[in-house]
């Protein structure tokens, strides 16, 4: 399930538990959702590996710049403007930690999951109707990077997809469409980790 349903724009999350409740899957909790997710990351990892290099360099020398005190936003490359972005895209989730127990037992409750999915499935009606912009890393602003972290932090909630709902918020943000699955799936990287 987590295999057939994480790269959808459909919430793995939210399938894994209900799959647990009508097949009366005991057992495994949190845990197996991380192991899960684990294989997730590794996927991720594997498909966006050049790219992923290129941030990780992007980041030392980014961090290099701003110790020299020779970082200019105005210079600043497409790589580096992605990692300050996705940084600004990963802090609204530090507001979910004090009520992190909270949120992690939606996924007990089978009828929360449900109304949860029916508004994702809303999330990916919207999407449909957004015209894609142009814009990449290039002309991203900060206020697009904080709306796709706050969309992010919404998502956290089983049944919300992470994924169809950050490339919804990118979209209608005026990123491009390729551009803001691409980001997405990178934003997953700290997410899952965290």
């Amino acid at each position: 399930i987590q295999g057939l349903t994480e790269f959808l724009p459909v919430s793995s999350s939210g399938h894994l538990a209900l799959a647990k409740a009508f097949f009366n899957i005991e057992g495994g909790g949190l845990f197996l959702d991380a192991v899960l997710h684990l294989g997730t990351l590794a996927a991720v990892l594997f498909v966006f590996r050049k790219l992923i290099w290129n941030l990780i360099k992007a980041f030392f020398g980014l961090i290099k710049k701003l110790c020299t005190k020779r970082f200019s936003w105005k210079n600043a490359t497409t790589d580096e403007r992605m990692i300050i972005f996705l940084i600004v895209s990963v802090l609204p989730l530090f507001l979910i930690l004090p009520i992190k127990d909270s949120v992690e037992s939606m996924s007990e409750c089978v009828w929360a999951v449900g109304i949860a999915l029916i508004v994702n499935s809303f999330i990916l009606l919207i999407s449909d109707f957004v015209r894609s912009g142009k814009k990449t890393a290039a002309d991203m602003r900060f206020r697009d990077a904080a709306a796709v972290g706050f969309v992010q932090l919404i998502a956290v909630t089983p049944g919300i997809s992470r994924s169809g709902s950050t490339i919804t918020a990118g979209v209608a943000c005026g990123l491009e469409r390729s551009y803001t699955a691409q980001y997405s799936f990178i934003l997953s990287i700290p997410t899952i980790l965290a």
